[in-house]
């Protein structure tokens, strides 16, 4: 297993990896005709319309999990994007993994690579966003330390909306709230 920053040949893995993670993920969450339309070549466009000079993001950068030599997850962080939010605070954007390699480690392995270039780049505490009703997913950050804050949104689309809750992690070096990121 590798954590390292993407580069711009990831794109299409990663574009990959987001297609068919949220396929999974959101199954029974989001409407079935917005999964149906997703594709690695449908989101790879995306991405590139959207990060014309990737890897670099807008106010954040991007690490890449790797198993066997092959691109399996990534997280997407930097500053939060939050209105009215502290400058200073960092935000998870993003974190996938590829259904087969899940359990292994590698999104804990991301995520604290993740906190760790956050806390370097001075960012914390860190926030993110997740679906209200993606059970697993907020279990999952509930146990590495995050707990809800009380910020709520709605992330709507093509004539639906689905509510958002915010978590927050204080002690934002480590996903169990210790500062010292030197250990995963």
């Amino acid at each position: 297993m590798l954590i390292r920053p993407a580069t711009a040949g990831d794109l299409a893995d990663v574009a990959r990896v987001h297609a068919i993670t949220w396929k999974t993920a959101y199954a029974g969450i989001v409407p079935s005709s917005y999964l149906a339309g997703l594709s690695p070549e449908a989101s790879l466009a995306r991405w590139r319309e959207r990060y014309p000079d990737y890897p670099v993001l807008p106010d954040g950068e991007e690490l890449v999990g790797q198993v066997d030599g092959r691109v399996v997850g990534f997280v997407s962080l930097g500053r939060v994007r939050d209105d009215g939010m502290p400058p200073h605070m960092g935000e998870v954007w993003a974190l996938y993994v590829l259904p087969a390699v899940q359990g292994a480690g590698l999104g804990s392995a991301l995520l604290v690579g993740g906190l760790a270039r956050l806390h370097a780049l001075g960012l914390g505490p860190v926030v993110l966003w997740v679906l209200e009703s993606n059970t697993s997913a907020r279990a999952y950050y509930e146990r590495r330390g995050f707990s809800l804050d009380g910020g709520r949104k709605h992330w709507a689309r093509d004539g639906w909306s689905l509510p958002q809750v915010r978590y927050r992690l204080d002690g934002y070096g480590h996903p169990s709230g210790d500062r010292n990121v030197s250990r995963p």
